[in-house]
């Protein structure tokens, strides 16, 4: 198989020499907690490895096969991109291992950027699949940025002694490919918020996000069910207030309020939420510049906010905005205001 050149990295097939990288990166107890392999990772072991794939010699048909990743500048071998291809469908599963000092610095999305291509332009493959430990947020949140959407989740299917754990299957076809990169990147010339009627309902709550910020973010459906069905305070219900975001004319997000009353003291942001194909457009902040402008135009002060910690949490979209935390908390989530 021929390298693959990226702006920074080499992706190559591997060579004897390799083994001991190998073997320390893959004995690392941060690279193994979600992987499959038992610590240690000895050096026989991953020198094994590299004389099987160079047998099998590139990306065929019902073999699995690993790339190392090197870094351009350095000489460095900073991972591994495994590719194993269907014996009969144009399908193939990747997986990826990166050593712990070279996570963060985004080798891994633009490694695995560059196998795609070559997936799917360079064999013609129509689809894609990956598979993760739920609990591995972090690849996770790699998945979605190249492109693959969550499909389910096999529960307790996975023997990773000594526990079974869930295994969550994300996929990607070719078309879903062309969708995201053809995505739109650009701050939106237009954002309205639009009510939700009979006629754009599904519409509506067909916005999601990516999976991953489901522990952040509620899904539309469910909040049309909390609009529904309020909270109560002191046996009063929320007072719900909720808009589709409309961009340039496409629906990319929902926004909901629990308005100001006797009884419910500060309008809450209750919900906001973009669709996965429209984040980092700024969509959010000129949302957030409509919803405050309304609350002041009808005489409010203040608006407050409930987010959860974590990694991926919008807390930076809040915080960044102005709002401030309170210090009080409700639940697992943060409260924090914004004076109008």
């Amino acid at each position: 198989m021929e390298p693959i050149l990226t702006e920074r990295l080499l992706l190559r097939p591997f060579v004897p020499t390799d083994a001991e990288v190998v073997s320390a990166y893959r004995s690392d107890p941060a690279v193994v907690e979600y992987q499959d392999w038992k610590l240690p990772y000895p050096v026989e072991r991953a020198a094994e490895s590299i004389v099987k794939y160079t047998m099998v010699g590139g990306v065929v048909a019902g073999k699995g096969y690993n790339l190392a990743v090197q870094r351009r500048d350095t000489g460095e071998l900073i991972g591994d991109i495994y590719i194993g291809r269907h014996d009969s469908f144009p399908t193939a599963e990747v997986g990826y291992t990166f050593a712990t000092a070279h996570q963060g610095h985004g080798y891994a999305t633009e490694a695995l950027n560059a196998v795609i291509v070559y997936l799917f332009d360079g064999l013609g493959l129509r689809r894609l699949e990956a598979s993760l430990d739920p609990r591995n947020v972090a690849s996770e949140m790699l998945l979605e940025r190249v492109g693959f959407r969550y499909e389910g989740t096999r529960v307790e299917s996975f023997f990773n002694d000594p526990e079974w754990s869930d295994d969550g299957i994300y996929g990607m076809r070719r078309s879903d490919w062309e969708t995201w990169l053809s995505r739109p990147r650009h701050r939106p010339q237009t954002v309205h918020l639009v009510e939700v009627t009979w006629d754009n309902r599904r519409a509506v709550a067909a916005i999601e996000t990516h999976h991953s910020q489901r522990r952040f973010v509620t899904p539309v459906v469910n909040s049309l069910a909390d609009a529904i069905v309020p909270p109560l305070s002191d046996g009063v219900p929320a007072v719900p207030w909720f808009r589709a975001i409309e961009a340039d004319g496409e629906l990319v997000g929902f926004v909901m309020l629990a308005r100001a009353t006797t009884s419910w003291p500060t309008t809450i942001l209750w919900r906001l939420l973009i669709g996965r194909l429209h984040q980092r457009r700024g969509i959010g902040s000129i949302v957030l510049d409509q919803v405050c402008e309304m609350l002041r135009s009808a005489g409010e002060t203040v608006i407050q906010v409930h987010y959860v910690p974590g990694r991926g949490t919008p807390a930076p979209l809040y915080l960044g905005y102005g709002f401030v935390p309170t210090g009080e908390t409700a639940g697992e989530e943060i409260v924090a205001e914004l004076e109008l």
